[in-house]
């Protein structure tokens, strides 16, 4: 499969300091491909609490698309809270079974590893999804962008 990564950091100043690290898993048997964000989503998982909440905003989170429409949306993030933009890909993947990996899978995967780095995390989160994939093949490009405070 086709694998993009990219890993990025950010000082703002003022002691925070973001971490950003991100992969783009082409479809199989497929050339490269853009898609509307319109299906991209994210999770806010806070330092110290249990359960991520998902960020919601009208327009593109994540991609490109020619006249792309942002809204702004303020999140004020405090040390080790964590960020993760996600593509439909990843949730609608399909197990062995036909079950589709979902949210719940995502947010379980994210605590799980949420003391990792965000290129870690986003290995870890690929390697939860691959698992629970099994053989079964993916037929939907998938992207994941994790952000992490860390000063």
């Amino acid at each position: 499969r086709g694998v993009q990564a990219g890993k990025q950091r950010h000082d703002f100043g003022a002691g925070l300091r973001i971490e950003i690290a991100g992969r783009f898993v082409r479809q199989q048997n497929r050339g490269p491909s853009c898609k509307s964000a319109r299906d991209s989503h994210a999770l806010l998982l806070r330092a110290g609490e249990t359960r991520c909440r998902l960020l919601e905003a009208e327009g593109m989170l994540l991609g490109m698309e020619r006249g792309a429409r942002f809204e702004e949306a303020v999140v004020k993030l405090q040390r080790d809270d964590i960020v993760v933009f996600y593509t439909d890909g990843v949730t609608e993947r399909e197990g062995e079974t036909g079950e589709l990996f979902g949210v719940a899978r995502l947010e379980k995967a994210v605590i799980a590893h949420r003391h990792e780095n965000p290129e870690a995390l986003v290995t870890s989160t690929l390697a939860a999804l691959d698992a629970f994939a099994g053989a079964k093949p993916h037929d939907d490009d998938l992207t994941i962008v994790v952000m992490k405070a860390t000063e």
